[in-house]
């Protein structure tokens, strides 16, 4: 009992670390490029924005859905925190129903706290952390949050039928128009659960349980929502603007293949975040033994391990396939889209700290872990705040004063064009996880000209004011979002 104390007691110190490190980010957090038109278009439109981008942009419906939500909920409250908040307890509650689905036979107060941390992991975990404070990226987690709730509702058989429905017909929606890149993996992954099913059961009694049925009809929903997302007239628009040489064949499974080892590199940099991960989820499985629940160990193995990590490098292959046949390049041009990798990480240890915990169950390993798993989240937190909380305050203050600026042109009716210095970020280095893979960019693409990835440890995009002609996009978002009729450019 006293061990189990210490343990909660240092996971709740964790998560408080962790939090308060994420909500100040969020107070500091800070409109960037497309969320100047965005936030402007949604005003005028609304809803129907939706269907404006549908139809002269992109097909993505269901990701452009959260977006309006996102962006009218900024715009009624006129900041930017509680948007961070929001994103936060939506990933916890649908967090908190998977687990606790999954795991009911354990305290509610345990497993509440067990998801909290799980968020909180797989968000420091993102390989473009920034994604998560960016407005027009935000969808990208909220759209993994929602799978959650999705799969809870498919798969909690006891879910009052009139509760299951609504939730299933909304999260398919969302899920179904979210990206092309990521519903075309949901729709497989419970594609593989529905067959190992149908082979266990037979095709004469799939139909006589109701998880089968829901899982046809999610399925079925997905499908039909993700071929609207597909056939968008927008899709055409935006491929004929941003056209590239699509690779195909064997070219496509080369390139794809080129490209996971890159994109391997930039889990890795991550993966202190997902081992973090590995002893709570032991300790779920310890507390699962003590209490004599009966789970099966039948995947327990080093063989079995070894197929799932197999099985693992399959899934994230088959994840980039879509993004390099567009680009077919060797470089993954943006690691946004790919935000679900950090969760699915989370899961993959949790998995096997779970059957880890509940066939070894030792006391000494457990409480040993847990008490480094929670300093390793409180050191990286402490970290993460001396590194970034003062470029982040500083980074506000320089757009603020900047918006200050602009504001004052306006209302002495200044004319021609405003010429505003750029946001700079002092002594900005690339972190060593950047320098390590340009290093490894070369080896593999030595005739590639870019200059490789450039990321620092900056917890922010690093866009805001960055127009460099009246004719740039980002001039005419600022335009319309400021209501000025002169420019604003950029002083280089």
């Amino acid at each position: 009992m006293k061990t189990n104390k210490i343990l909660i007691f240092s996971l709740l110190i964790a998560n408080v670390f962790a939090l308060c490190y994420l909500l100040f980010l969020g107070y500091h957090n800070s409109l960037l490029l497309d969320d100047y038109g965005f936030i402007t278009s949604i005003k005028e439109r609304g809803y129907a924005f939706i269907k404006d981008m549908y139809y002269n942009w992109q097909g993505r419906f269901g990701f452009l859905a959260i977006s309006c939500t996102v962006y009218k909920t900024a715009i009624l409250l006129d900041n930017l925190l509680p948007i961070t908040i929001l994103q936060l307890l939506i990933g916890y509650g649908c967090f908190y129903l998977l687990i606790q689905h999954v795991f009911n036979r354990l305290n509610k107060g345990f497993i509440l706290l067990i998801s909290v941390t799980a968020v909180h992991l797989g968000i420091l975990g993102l390989l473009e952390f920034c994604t998560f404070y960016w407005i027009c990226t935000s969808p990208y987690i909220i759209l993994i949050f929602i799978t959650a709730l999705l799969i809870y509702a498919v798969f909690n058989t006891k879910l009052n039928i009139y509760i299951a429905i609504p939730l299933i017909l909304f999260s398919s929606f969302i899920v179904g128009g979210g990206l092309e890149t990521y519903t075309p993996i949901v729709i497989l992954s419970l594609g593989i659960v529905f067959l190992y099913r149908l082979l266990q059961n037979g095709w004469k009694s799939i139909f006589s349980q109701r998880l089968d049925r829901q899982l046809v009809a999610v399925l079925l929903l997905l499908s039909v929502f993700f071929l609207f997302q597909i056939i968008a007239p927008g899709n055409k628009v935006r491929m004929s603007v941003d056209s590239q040489v699509q690779a195909t064949g064997l070219t496509l499974i080369l390139k794809t293949g080129s490209a996971l080892i890159k994109f391997l590199f930039a889990v890795g940099s991550k993966l202190l975040y997902f081992i973090a991960a590995f002893p709570l989820f032991y300790w779920i499985g310890y507390c699962l033994q003590q209490k004599k629940v009966v789970i099966s160990c039948k995947y327990a193995s080093k063989k079995y391990f070894i197929i799932s990590c197999f099985l693992l490098l399959l899934f994230l292959y088959t994840g980039l396939l879509p993004q390099i046949y567009v680009y077919a390049g060797y470089l993954i041009p943006s690691l946004r889209p790919y935000s679900y990798t950090s969760f699915v990480m989370v899961a993959f240890f949790g998995y096997w700290g779970v059957l880890s915990g509940y066939r070894q169950h030792h006391k000494k390993v457990l409480f040993t872990t847990v008490l480094v798993s929670c300093l390793c989240i409180i050191g990286v937190s402490s970290w993460r705040m001396h590194r970034d909380f003062r470029s982040a305050a500083a980074y506000h203050e320089a757009i603020e004063n900047r918006f200050e600026q602009i504001q004052k042109l306006k209302k002495e009716g200044y004319e021609g064009i405003a010429y505003i210095e750029p946001v700079r970020i002092e002594n900005e280095q690339l972190s060593l996880y950047s320098r390590s893979w340009n290093f490894v960019r070369k080896i593999f693409d030595r005739k590639q000209d870019e200059d490789g990835l450039l990321q620092s440890g900056f917890p922010y995009e690093k866009f805001s004011l960055s127009a460099e002609n009246p004719g740039d996009w980002r001039n005419q978002f600022l335009k319309k979002y400021f209501d000025v009729q002169f420019d604003i450019l950029s002083v280089e």
